[in-house]
């Protein structure tokens, strides 16, 4: 079966038990949104088109904690985001 829809969101990595600082989460999604903007012009200027079914506001929801299986503990970490480029 054949979709044309893809679902995306921001998402921590980490360990279920470590604690979450809110402030600096919808600080990393609002940089994930903008970057998301960016894509969005890039898919754009090359004739496509993605369009946006349902969105939500930065912060209102927590973010997904995506547990790291190899153990590295990267939910202190800063991971920046790489800036799109056609």
């Amino acid at each position: 079966m054949k979709s044309n829809r893809l679902q995306v969101r921001a998402v921590a990595f980490g360990e279920a038990q470590s604690q979450r600082d809110a402030s600096r989460d919808r600080d990393m999604e609002t940089a994930w949104c903008s970057e998301f903007q960016q894509l969005r012009t890039l898919v754009s200027a090359s004739g496509g088109d993605l369009e946006i079914e349902q969105a939500l506001p930065v912060g209102a929801v927590p973010l997904k904690l995506v547990e790291d299986p190899t153990g590295r503990q990267l939910a202190n970490e800063f991971i920046a985001p790489k800036t799109l480029q056609r």
